[in-house]
């Protein structure tokens, strides 16, 4: 019979914990020394013997666990061992659940502020956003006005009930921005979920259908922006010609090509082919993306345009980048807006009031960036019996990929007429040098 070996004293561990080797201490509990770079260090460790074969698990430093800890750890995988369990497997099993009770407990301290800002820099990815700088700080702006009410709240519990009360305002007022918005918070919520902020098994909070519990948005009619009467165009484009800067041009490239001030903005040189005269738009950038490339033959104006901007070499990239940034980012989406409402309020000229508007609302409606660029170039089409198909190829509406492929390569492109007798008749009123 093998005789039983004496615990070892608090003395005789602490004389032990000095000489490299495993030590005997207690019963299945070891003291092992070892000596490396930085010295002698000891840990506790607890063995035992599974099917003939030893196992060992780590107890924790010797000086940062006492003896009658080490010794209580041991009995308790021991135990485990006399139910028929590994005691390997289970302090692998307890570590882990600590480890998740840790993220949980770290997950609950996570604002919905915080986890917004942390996937705000998450979309910027490597290449950064779209519309540069502008366009994140935007989209924390609106994220902060509209959320202000529940910014602390934890991410990790958060409720489409909660989410309601923030939101409510601006579904009574704004259906629109409501929309938009919660179509971002919904991905949002999805990417907490991947990053174990809230459990993927919850409800997302910004569902629409479950928000409609507590939210009922009226339904978006859609807004109606002022435009300019087509006979005014030509007394438009005369004051437009008087303005220097890079926003004005950009205006003027709006509407020579009827593409949206947001495309024009993110426009890039290498969009364009080498003599400028197609400028041929990724879907990502078009409003309908699913329309696929959006192809632009451009009119002797627009490209004279183009010429006159390279020619000041502003920016590699970004063919109207703005001046406020020193020329290192796209204009902001504000830019053509504010300088097309300021020049025509300023001009106070009734030609740039939008007479089917303002007989609309009963009060007098001038045009905007958004309704002129766009709804002034297909009335004056409208008007003038262009085709139509032709006219809802320009503004990139629904079409065949046939049809779409028969435009790309015919050298007549009748788009390419169309925007030429546009052009010209938006020039119509300038002096000529």
């Amino acid at each position: 019979m093998a005789e039983l070996r004496k615990p070892k004293t608090a003395k005789e561990v602490e004389k032990l914990s000095k000489q490299v080797g495993f030590h005997f201490v207690d019963k299945n509990l070891y003291l092992e020394v070892r000596e490396g770079a930085r010295g002698i260090s000891a840990r506790w460790v607890y063995r035992t013997e599974i099917d003939g074969k030893k196992r060992k698990s780590s107890l924790g430093k010797y000086t940062e666990v006492t003896i009658p800890q080490a010794k209580a750890k041991a009995i308790k995988l021991q135990g485990y061992r006399l139910e028929g369990l590994n005691p390997t497997e289970e302090v692998r099993k307890q570590r882990a659940e600590a480890r998740e009770r840790a993220r949980e407990l770290e997950a609950e301290k996570i604002t919905l502020e915080t986890a917004y800002m942390e996937f705000l820099e998450f979309k910027s990815g490597p290449n950064g956003w779209k519309g540069g700088e502008s366009e994140r700080k935007r989209a924390e702006s609106v994220f902060r006005k509209h959320l202000r009410l529940i910014l602390n709240e934890p991410v990790k519990t958060l409720t489409a009930e909660v989410l309601a009360t923030a939101l409510r305002s601006a579904a009574e007022n704004s259906p629109e921005s409501y929309n938009k918005l919660v179509t971002k918070l919904h991905a949002f919520f999805i990417w907490c979920g991947t990053k174990g902020y809230r459990s993927i098994e919850l409800a997302n909070p910004a569902d629409k259908q479950i928000l409609k519990n507590w939210i009922n948005p009226p339904k978006d009619e859609g807004k109606h922006y002022g435009a300019l009467p087509p006979e005014s165009i030509p007394k438009f484009f005369k004051l437009l010609r008087s303005k220097d800067g890079i926003t004005a041009r950009c205006v003027e490239f709006c509407i020579l090509t009827g593409v949206r001030s947001k495309t024009v903005r993110l426009m890039t040189w290498a969009e364009l082919d080498d003599d400028l005269t197609v400028w041929t738009v990724p879907p990502e950038k078009m409003k309908a993306s699913s329309n696929g490339l959006h192809f632009v033959p451009l009119s002797k104006q627009a490209r004279q345009l183009l010429i006159d901007i390279r020619a000041m070499g502003l920016n590699d990239k970004y063919v109207f980048p703005s001046p406020t940034g020193g020329f290192s980012s796209p204009l902001s989406e504000n830019a053509p807006n504010q300088f097309v409402k300021a020049l025509i309020n300023k001009s106070e000229d009734k030609a740039f009031i939008d007479p089917v508007q303002s007989a609309i609302q009963g009060r007098a409606v001038r045009a905007t960036m958004h309704g002129t660029s766009r709804s002034t170039l297909a009335t004056w089409a409208t008007d003038n019996n262009m085709d139509k198909e032709i006219i809802e190829a320009i503004l990139h509406h629904k079409q065949g990929k046939v049809q779409e492929a028969y435009y790309r390569s015919n050298k007549a492109d009748p788009r390419k007429r169309l925007l030429q007798d546009w052009a010209d008749f938006c020039y119509s009123e300038i002096e000529k040098k």
